[in-house]
């Protein structure tokens, strides 16, 4: 284990290091001992790409949201950082903006993360330009921020408690990915075209909200152990065309197949209650549901 004086040492070393080329686009940083990185980080604005790796004795990120041509930045298992605030946001890029040109920004096994806050100081002008979100395995993370950029495409969250109650619409949301438990409000999402839920513990979905899922077409449920109900309110999914359920070995209820009128492909795969459920149905009621491609565990039914 280091001590705080190595710590410094190595804070000093890293220090010494800079200024960098005035022109580097990529910076990776691996397996970092310190506990803060030099702040000359902040100064190349010709970056478009950085990646913290395995810089488990780091406390606080850096403050990055001046760089006016990054966009990508990805952090991994930075192990005692506690909080993203706005020291990680900075002072922007001096027009208003913090993290102008982000596009895709991922945390990934932080293992102490507890609390992420967005600064309200810019409203909208905060990561105006992010695409993809990807936070994944960050399972002491309470929550999510309430007002995300607007302009996000992709939303991964996989994580063990957090909880996400989004304030507004996601016009733009196009794709959504759960895991872990995700504790979710849904909202008007008029763009999300796929929901994918996997490795998750939810023992049933939300009952309401799946009206406001207007473009949705594509639902994929794969290894959730504990899932047991898919609710009714699913029949209010208009644009529902494909639905894939495989590794689901307690899920025993799912919206009747009538209800989901504009359904074209039923994928279920090692979910034997589900099965059953199914053929039954399909014994019953075979002409209301003719319209379906079917396959159970990997035979065509019909």
């Amino acid at each position: 284990m280091l001590g705080d004086g190595e710590m410094e040492r190595m804070e000093g070393v890293f220090e010494g290091l800079g200024p960098l080329h005035s022109n580097l686009k990529k910076l990776e940083i691996q397996n970092y001992v310190g506990s803060k990185l030099s702040s000359w980080l902040e100064d190349f604005q010709s970056l478009t790409e950085v990646i913290l790796a395995d810089c488990r004795k780091l406390r606080l990120l850096p403050s990055l949201g001046n760089l006016c041509s990054l966009k990508y930045l990805e952090i991994y298992r930075a192990n005692e950082v506690k909080m993203v605030g706005e020291e990680f946001c900075g002072n922007g890029d001096g027009k208003g903006r913090v993290f102008p040109k982000l596009e895709r920004l991922c945390f990934y096994q932080m293992e102490s993360w507890e609390e992420w806050k967005l600064t309200d100081e810019y409203e909208d002008q905060v990561m105006p330009s992010l695409k993809e979100l990807e936070i994944t395995k960050c399972n002491k993370l309470k929550a999510l921020p309430d007002r995300l950029p607007s302009n996000l495409r992709e939303v991964t969250v996989q994580c063990e408690r957090v909880t996400w109650m989004p304030c507004d619409a996601l016009p733009l949301l196009e794709f959504l990915s759960l895991g872990g438990y995700v504790k979710v409000e849904l909202s008007p999402f008029p763009a999300l075209e796929t929901l994918k839920i996997s490795e998750a513990s939810y023992e049933t979905l939300p009952s309401d909200g799946w009206e406001l899922l207007e473009s949705l077409h594509t639902i994929q449920i794969l290894d959730c152990p504990r899932l047991e109900f898919l609710p009714d309110g699913m029949g209010q999914l208009k644009s529902l065309r494909i639905l894939t359920i495989i590794d689901c070995p307690e899920l025993k209820h799912f919206p009747p197949l009538q209800y989901l009128t504009t359904l074209e492909r039923l994928v279920i795969s090692n979910c034997p209650l589900a099965k059953e459920q199914l053929e039954k149905e399909i014994e019953e009621d075979r002409c209301n549901v003719s319209h379906i491609l079917i396959t159970i565990d990997g035979e065509w039914i019909q």
